[in-house]
């Protein structure tokens, strides 16, 4: 769905809100976008979720702690939104905090990466001392985590 898109005249129980554009990088040369799909998109869906007293499941990612770029910011912020509408309209909600997502189909993200340049004899780059701990999630996990949640089985929300 995009920001112009209406959302159908219906109630929901559940919102995933898995709408994003995730290129760090591209986030640099299209703020604005990133901007329009990360944070208006996120409080347009909140305001359905208000009204239809729905649960907001929403992915954030490891690089909101400091955001450096548009596409952790707007994750940082659109983060802050769901705890605003939590503590005014008591919105239920579970934020999912993502770090290397992976699959099958990869074409980017630190496990492609880290994989290509293994087959392929490169060096792989580590960035700081070396010491970092870093958590992959594969996406059928996710997934599963995910029908978990609509179906009731995962209730922690913030």
């Amino acid at each position: 769905m995009d920001l112009g898109d209406t959302i159908p005249e219906r109630k929901y129980d559940v919102i995933l809100h898995f709408g994003a554009r995730t290129l760090i990088g591209n986030s640099i040369n299209a703020p604005y976008e990133y901007f329009q799909d990360g944070l208006a998109l996120t409080v347009r869906f909140l305001e359905k979720a208000r009204v239809d007293k729905s649960i907001f499941v929403f992915p954030t990612s490891g690089s909101i702690d400091e955001p450096t770029n548009p596409y952790s910011l707007s994750k940082k912020e659109g983060l802050e939104w769901i705890i605003l509408y939590k503590n005014l309209y008591s919105i239920k909600s579970v934020i999912l905090k993502l770090f290397n997502t992976y699959g099958e189909t990869s074409r980017k993200g630190a496990v492609y990466l880290f994989t290509k340049a293994a087959l392929t004899g490169e060096e792989i780059p580590v960035y700081g001392g070396g010491d970092q701990v870093r958590d992959f999630v594969h996406v059928n996990d996710l997934v599963n985590c995910v029908v978990d949640i609509v179906n009731g089985k995962i209730s922690r929300r913030i």
